[in-house]
């Protein structure tokens, strides 16, 4: 009958449909394979999540927290160093700088009296910063992402630990002022390029990086840590900052 399509091989529909089923089997299996590899790329540490990284972890916000309790302890330390620094430039060159200056050379002054003061203030927790340093750069993480940002990180507080020796504010500042304010000692470059070594690193490990490997049972520990940072953001810079307006103030920069 015209019209009407007559199948002589009653199988052969069978072998399509059979067909067609095992083509979408295999494309749920594609999908499936390129959704789970998207939801793999996208959540930080699902795809590398291993025992190690969450040991690693462990022990990193552990100390971490070590670090951040004894600076908060030995912040006032810090700020009589600062201050004892002051008095000792207060004593031999108050008011050296008797004009104001907008150049290169006053800015790397500016700066090596922000460093001096950096220095001085960050020995009280330098022993706590070495044991820092080396737990965690035993540590290893399979993710590489963490693993690179804890490196740097590592890398930073390093430069920072050799940010030891404090030049002689007054003795810089006047031979500055004895070139008729066109150069500065050699010992003030080096000095400040120490320094931007030392600041040129990130400030921490960002917190969302390690979330995918941090447990329930650290919320308490999570919780002590922010509280740290806040206090010493706070206290901490602030104490910084107040130390070296006064201390720019002094010799008149």
């Amino acid at each position: 009958m015209k019209g009407i399509e007559i199948i002589e091989e009653p199988d052969s529909s069978h072998r399509v449909l059979t067909h067609h089923l095992a083509r979408y089997r295999k494309l749920s299996l594609l999908a499936s394979i390129l959704i789970a590899a998207l939801i793999l790329t996208v959540v930080p540490g699902y795809a590398t999540a291993r025992p190690r990284d969450f040991g690693s972890t462990k022990t990193y916000l552990n100390a971490l927290y070590r670090l951040l309790h004894v600076e908060q302890i030995e912040l006032p330390v810090s700020k009589t160093n600062a201050n004892e620094l002051t008095s000792r430039v207060s004593r031999k060159c108050r008011g050296v700088v008797t004009s104001v200056h907008r150049t290169k050379q006053a800015a790397l002054l500016n700066l090596e009296i922000g460093g001096a003061l950096a220095a001085v203030m960050a020995r009280p927790d330098r022993a706590q910063t070495v044991s820092f340093v080396r737990t965690v750069s035993a540590l290893r993480w399979d993710d590489r992402r963490v693993a690179d940002d804890v490196e740097a990180y590592v890398h930073k507080l390093t430069a920072e630990m050799h940010l030891t020796r404090v030049p002689n504010l007054c003795v810089d500042v006047m031979a500055w002022v004895r070139s008729g304010f066109q150069k500065v000692d050699p010992d003030s470059v080096r000095f400040v390029k120490e320094v931007r070594t030392a600041d040129a690193g990130p400030e921490d490990v960002p917190r969302g990086i390690l979330k995918g490997y941090e447990e329930p049972g650290e919320s308490h520990l999570l919780q002590k840590i922010a509280n740290a940072e806040k206090y010493l953001e706070s206290s901490g810079l602030q104490a910084l900052f107040v130390a070296w307006a006064r201390l720019l103030k002094v010799v008149g920069l």
